[in-house]
């Protein structure tokens, strides 16, 4: 039997499950990937594999890129796993010299230079949401010709790092313009509760520490409510020829799924009337805006798992980082900041009520923070009675504008050693270590127990 060869290879290295001590990668399904490989695949019949390894060495991926024929290896990059991809790259380029390494995702929108700097087995960066750019790549490629004029590419020549400019997209609201990586049979159905599925990209805040927002360019687009219906429909159904029994939750990934409350409770209603067998849902999304129908929409549709970022419970802190606005609270005492956590506190609360598990994100270290500040975070949180929080400290990441203006708002950074477990080392104003963790109960005496700087 003839092994199939795939021209396009695709690796995306979970942080949370490779070991950095042992030098040995897990490499997951990545739904970002899977979305390029429908598109070139449709576009030009061009197919491609993910690859899926657990507990492997950087050689093992390697041998199989070399085994399959790959041309094109693509990898995407996070701050929190440049260490391992850096240790890939270099097995694949002893393996096989001749295939192209290809950095994509955030990393390489907004570090190009510094990942091809420092990992020089990798040819190139594309950056953004790249999905025509690596097919002209890709056909530049394949045909022999030469790939350097690619559209928002980063690439050597010589000695010197060579950045093309961008391209508008066309469409950008229609999300539909990609072609389902399910529908399309590059992801089988009995897999949609493990890579999930998205129906929005982007997002329209401009939060001063996220940087998936401006490679977004503070846009969102959306699916259209048929293509939704008729992915969730191919997983259930995947999920029932896999005899899978009961129901299994998926996440969907995305920033802000219930941000438009008609559609939200367009779409639910859709999903319900499917009569899933084996799907229910979480989501991560903004909340200050839901209300009652929409939330009793989106249980009757099978969500039970609400996830949002509350990042401070301090009216003043919110206005720093722009969580509801830009920076023009102190003219009328933070009324806009306050009011978003009231309606915040109104919705947990009927949330909780319909049966929702409810789970909340606080960033401690924020900018202009100060240790009575994240005492404040601790105190909402505990008012909200959220089943879980994620107690989480403020890190840097470039083409946000905290990490352009640190300086001002009295952090450090620096590069952290074999980039690991990030490629920034973020140093706070105050010591955020002097957080307590918020228990079962967070102690009325808390405040006489800590010293507020």
């Amino acid at each position: 039997m003839t092994r199939r060869r795939y021209p396009i290879g695709f690796a995306w290295l979970n942080p949370a499950g490779t070991d950095h001590r042992r030098k040995r990668l897990t490499v997951d399904l990545h739904l970002g990937c899977a979305y390029l490989g429908a598109y070139l695949d449709r576009e030009r019949g061009i197919r491609s594999r993910q690859y899926v390894l657990r507990e492997a060495a950087p050689e093992d991926l390697a041998e199989k890129v070399r085994r399959d024929g790959v041309r094109i290896l693509g990898f995407s990059v996070k701050d929190t796993n440049f260490f391992a991809v850096r240790w890939a790259a270099a097995a694949v380029k002893r393996r096989s010299p001749s295939t192209l390494i290809v950095l994509g995702g955030l990393s390489a929108t907004f570090s190009d230079e510094l990942l091809l700097t420092h990992c020089p087995d990798a040819d190139a960066c594309l950056r953004g949401y790249a999905e025509r750019e690596l097919l002209a790549f890709s056909d530049a490629v394949l045909a022999g010709q030469d790939w350097r004029g690619t559209p928002a590419l980063t690439y050597r020549d010589g000695s010197r790092i060579m950045r093309n400019p961008g391209q508008a997209y066309e469409g950008k609201a229609d999300l539909d313009f990609l072609p389902s990586p399910y529908l399309s049979g590059i992801l089988p159905g009995r897999l949609g509760p493990a890579v999930g599925i998205s129906t929005s990209r982007g997002c329209l805040f401009h939060c001063s520490f996220c940087n998936p927002t401006v490679m977004a360019e503070y846009r969102i687009a959306y699916h259209s409510d048929q293509r939704v219906i008729d992915e969730l429909r191919y997983i259930d159904d995947g999920l029932s020829r896999a005899r899978v029994r009961g129901r299994k939750l998926m996440l969907l990934n995305e920033d802000i799924f219930a941000l438009n409350p008609a559609r939200t409770l367009r779409l639910c209603r859709q999903i319900e009337a499917q009569g899933l067998k084996h799907l229910l849902f979480g989501c991560e999304t903004r909340i200050e805006h839901l209300d009652e129908e929409v939330l009793g929409g989106m249980y009757a549709a099978g969500f039970r798992m609400l996830k949002f970022g509350l990042e401070s419970g301090n009216p003043r802190v919110l206005n720093t980082i722009k969580k509801v606005r830009s920076r023009e609270g102190a003219a009328d005492g933070y009324a806009m900041e306050k009011a978003f956590i009231e309606r915040v506190t109104r919705v947990v609360a009927i949330a909780k009520q319909i049966g929702f598990r409810v789970v909340a994100g606080a960033i401690f270290g924020l900018p202009g923070e100060r240790l009575a500040d994240a005492i404040d975070t601790l105190d909402a949180i505990h008012r909200l009675a959220v089943d879980e929080y994620y107690h989480n400290y403020l890190h840097l990441f470039p083409g946000t504008e905290l990490f352009r203006e640190h300086e001002r708002w009295g952090y450090r950074l620096e590069l952290n050693p074999g980039f690991y477990p990030s490629i920034y080392r973020t140093y706070w104003p105050y010591p955020v270590e002097l957080v307590p963790r918020l228990t079962t109960k967070l102690r009325r005496a808390l405040r006489r127990d800590v010293v507020c700087l």
